[in-house]
């Protein structure tokens, strides 16, 4: 026995027209519909990755858009007025045409001098960046951190900032590491780590202070090269050394406010839909695959094939 079925009503798109709805009506009804959240991270580079790779742990089904301006990388050489000028008028139009959810500024330089600008412009939650040391002299027993740093991040008044504001207690060392940047870079792109250069930065955290128990990762680069940082510390007789930086709390943050958006119910891979990341970086159109194996290889624990990842180029 068989039945001539009208399935027209089977899509939502069809049951709208047929019952003649308003665009208001119709309006709310879409927002009834779940819908993958849309995330924008920005980056100067490549760091933000690490930021990426705790928010795709934490929220298995979302989009990413990552945007990277490394036209003008790196940020610690520019001047305020330019980094603010830089997002605020040139970068924002185009978070604003992808409408994301929500902005993550996943660069140290750029959190401490565009949010409130970002923010009056902006109609969505903009979350921003800096070195976990508020972190690190809550957990510290010794109350000897360190700060592994680029030069530029070191010299910045709003380290200062954070160390009196949290940190009074504490000693903090600061020690320059810009060769970590490279060598994360050389990470990103499947190539040998130079674990000498590694171990002789944490050998100089440990000359400014022996007793330091915490170190905090200050570039959003260096996360990337965590395991490699256990493995000095370890082979030093020092793995009871916490290595803090900002992801998890930066991803807990984002799911805190998705879920007052009303994306709980799609945070935690429940969505029908995979997980999507799309890169948009600005210095060169040839520079495509290079994004496309920086961002496998970041979330490689993650990826297996299962992610759509695509890059494109953003003339600016």
């Amino acid at each position: 026995m068989s039945f001539d079925v009208d399935r027209s009503w089977c899509s939502p798109f069809s049951w709208f027209q047929s019952c003649r709805l308003t665009a208001q009506e119709t309006n709310r009804i879409y927002c009834l519909i779940p819908r993958q959240p849309h995330i924008a991270i920005f980056d100067s580079g490549s760091g933000g990755l690490s930021i990426l790779r705790c928010l795709v742990e934490s929220l298995e089904s979302c989009h990413f858009s990552y945007y990277a301006d490394d036209a003008l990388l790196p940020y610690g050489h520019l001047g305020d007025e330019q980094i603010l000028t830089r997002l605020v008028n040139d970068l924002s139009q185009y978070f604003e045409r992808n409408t994301p959810d929500l902005l993550v500024v996943a660069c140290n330089t750029a959190s401490t001098i565009v949010l409130p600008s970002l923010r009056s412009r902006l109609s969505i939650p903009v979350v921003g960046v800096v070195p976990a040391i508020k972190s690190a002299a809550l957990i510290s027993k010794t109350k000897s951190i360190g700060l592994l740093a680029t030069p530029a991040t070191i010299r910045r008044p709003y380290i200062d900032a954070l160390i009196a504001d949290f940190a009074q207690d504490c000693r903090v060392s600061r020690v320059p590491a810009l060769d970590l940047v490279q060598i994360s870079e050389s990470y990103l792109q499947g190539e040998c780590v130079n674990r000498m250069l590694i171990d002789q930065h944490i050998d100089e955290v440990f000359c400014r202070d022996i007793d330091i128990d915490c170190i905090v990762l200050g570039c959003t680069h260096f996360p990337l090269l965590r395991e490699y940082l256990n493995d000095s510390l370890s082979s030093r007789g020092k793995s009871y050394v916490n290595l803090i930086d900002s992801g998890e709390a930066i991803a807990a943050r984002v799911v805190n406010l998705l879920t007052l958006q009303n994306h709980s119910n799609l945070l935690h891979g429940s969505s029908v839909a995979m997980g999507k990341v799309t890169i948009y970086h600005t210095k060169d159109k040839k520079n495509d695959r290079i994004w496309l194996k920086k961002c496998q290889q970041a979330l490689s624990a993650y990826w297996q094939g299962a992610w759509d990842i695509s890059a494109t180029y953003l003339p600016l």
